[in-house]
């Protein structure tokens, strides 16, 4: 009895511990679970100036989306859930999808037709920096390598402000404007490289106001008077874009990301 009752003790503490060690293992995200994993997470774009890949490490999975862009309105797709490899630092994904795909109104999918489902694909980076793509199926990848522009393509705005960023193939364009008023509207146009140590873009460019009429039109007669600019776009820890720059515009105001599609944001 003495012996039973020892088990059933044992067995008790172990019950009462498995909550407590779910939650502790639980709280593991796949970058801790793999550190390496976080490289590969990032915006890549690649050398044809045609495919893009989204490849991101969530809290407990790894997904990789690739889009090469057709024209204004087709595009092809794979979509990948890799799992990392620690031995090799790759990422290695079986049961891949490809599908054909036509753009409808705003991000809207107005058609897709799924090609196949059993693609298989690894991903490494090179000893430059660039990642590429190997793909086992029909060797969509080859000759391809794919440059890190971390997550600063896109669309953002905070009340009369916007700001649109996109890759040029080379390095970042940035475009912004403020409306002041109905006839007055502040416009910077900037450029500059990504920083991925620091995960920030700096820019520099020119800025200056936009005159309009009593129509809406761009008034040509106003004398556009440009101001040498430059400015820093980082994140924070909720996703917002903040915009630092020497004359404080944008001190203090976050700015949200409009989720444009990535089909949308690859024409430029």
């Amino acid at each position: 009895m003495k012996k039973i009752l020892a088990v059933l003790t044992v067995l008790a503490l172990l019950l009462a511990a498995l909550p407590a060690l779910a939650e502790e293992t639980g709280s593991l995200s796949y970058a801790e679970e793999h550190p390496g994993a976080a490289a590969f997470s990032s915006m890549w774009a690649g050398s044809d100036g045609e495919t893009w890949i989204e490849a991101s490490c969530l809290d407990d999975r790894f997904e990789v989306l690739i889009i090469r862009v057709k024209d204004e309105k087709t595009f092809t797709s794979w979509e990948y859930l890799p799992d990392y490899d620690d031995a090799t630092d790759t990422l290695r994904a079986e049961g891949g999808m490809k599908s054909e795909n036509v753009a409808g109104e705003g991000n809207a999918i107005a058609d897709s037709v799924y090609t196949y489902d059993d693609g298989s694909a690894v991903f490494s980076i090179n000893a430059d920096g660039q990642l590429v793509w190997q793909d086992a199926k029909e060797d969509a990848g080859a000759g391809l390598t794919f440059t890190r522009i971390g997550w600063f393509i896109g669309d953002y705005a905070c009340g009369c402000a916007n700001v649109h960023i996109r890759w040029t193939g080379e390095r970042y364009a940035v475009d912004a404007e403020w409306g002041n008023s109905a006839a007055d509207t502040s416009m910077w146009q900037m450029g500059g490289d990504y920083d991925p140590e620091g995960d920030r873009l700096p820019v520099q460019g020119f800025t200056w106001h936009q005159i309009t009429d009593g129509n809406g039109e761009v008034d040509q007669t106003a004398d556009r008077q440009e101001t040498e600019t430059s400015a820093e776009f980082t994140f924070d820890g909720e996703g917002h874009l903040i915009w630092t720059s020497p004359d404080g515009v944008a001190d203090g105001l976050l700015f949200e990301n409009l989720q444009t599609a990535i089909w949308i944001l690859a024409r430029g």
